[in-house]
């Protein structure tokens, strides 16, 4: 389910963003949700690939920096079937993965440390009641059993619920295709993303490592960390939001602005041609005055040389 609903998702933020090769448009969406849900769960739970990638065909991961990996793994599949599928510049498809994945992370980081520290409370009280001989191992063993279920899927309700909320806020601002946005705008909205992933990254770096027996959680060495980790990664998903609808303002703004310098320089031919105009009809006026002063010096002329007896009787 969780798989699923991370490759609607991706589907979701692509809608009307970018469009489909024509020879793809019956089956194109299909084939990008199966890559999504297939690249995704056969990379959590095939052996082999657990094997090639960790060492171990349980997938156990002794260093929280080797996860990169599928991450790796996963965007780079994600790019290269939907540079198959649909049409436009790669600089766009890019833009568009970067943002998933970024919102897809920074949700995770958001929600983890109030898992982690939910959980640590509920297994810090059964030991309470084991030292208290009030439940047995065997009990002991069977509720966290039933809490690691439970805790894994709320949290994957609780990220996947959040990116949805995200990524229909940044959809808000989608006002026009993503190939319609110039190479620099795209460079621009690009960078949250970019930035995002870096603090990714870092945190998989520095999370855990696996020293023989222990292991080395970040949260424990820094205790602030479980307050800063989640504060950056909602800064991130604000911050992607907002650079979203900043740059749709300053496209409107500077759609405005050219529609209003277009109605200047409309205004402005219609002031010239209306001044031409009132050039040529005052040069009529003129020439109509001109043309009344010589009919009446002809006129005059004309009584003048009858009364002379100059002009012969018809």
């Amino acid at each position: 389910i969780e798989y699923s609903m991370k490759a609607w998702l991706l589907l979701f933020l692509c809608k009307d963003s970018i469009e489909l090769r024509e020879k793809y448009r019956s089956v194109g969406k299909i084939l990008f949700f199966l890559q999504a849900f297939l690249a995704g769960y056969l990379l959590s739970h095939s052996d082999r690939i657990n094997r090639l990638i960790y060492g171990n065909e349980a997938g156990v991961v002794t260093d929280s920096s080797q996860s990169i990996i599928k991450l790796a793994i996963v965007f780079g599949c994600s790019f290269l079937i939907m540079d198959l599928l649909y049409q436009g510049r790669k600089l766009a498809k890019l833009y568009l993965l970067l943002v998933f994945y970024t919102v897809q992370e920074m949700a995770k980081f958001t929600l983890h440390s109030v898992w982690s520290l939910a959980i640590k409370g509920c297994i810090d009280s059964m030991n309470e009641l084991i030292i208290a001989e009030q439940i047995g191992l065997d009990g002991f063993y069977r509720i966290i059993e039933y809490l690691q279920t439970c805790s894994m899927w709320f949290f994957a309700a609780g990220y996947l619920l959040l990116m949805y909320v995200v990524l229909r806020w940044y959809r808000k601002y989608l006002a026009e295709p993503v190939e319609e946005i110039d190479p620099q705008g795209l460079w621009f909205l690009m960078l949250m993303p970019i930035i995002g992933m870096a603090f990714d990254i870092l945190w998989r770096i520095s999370f855990y490592r696996q020293n023989g027996a222990e292991i080395d959680f970040l949260y424990e060495r820094h205790g602030s960390m479980y307050v800063v980790v989640p504060a950056i990664a909602v800064l991130c998903l604000i911050c992607i939001g907002f650079s979203r609808k900043i740059y749709s303002e300053l496209m409107c703004s500077e759609a405005q602005k050219n529609k209003l310098l277009f109605y200047k320089r409309q205004l402005s031919d219609m002031t010239e041609h209306v001044r031409e105009l009132e050039q040529l009809y005052d040069g009529i006026r003129g020439m109509r005055h001109d043309v009344n002063n010589y009919v009446a010096d002809m006129e005059q002329l004309l009584c003048m040389s009858t009364e002379a007896g100059r002009l012969p009787d018809r």
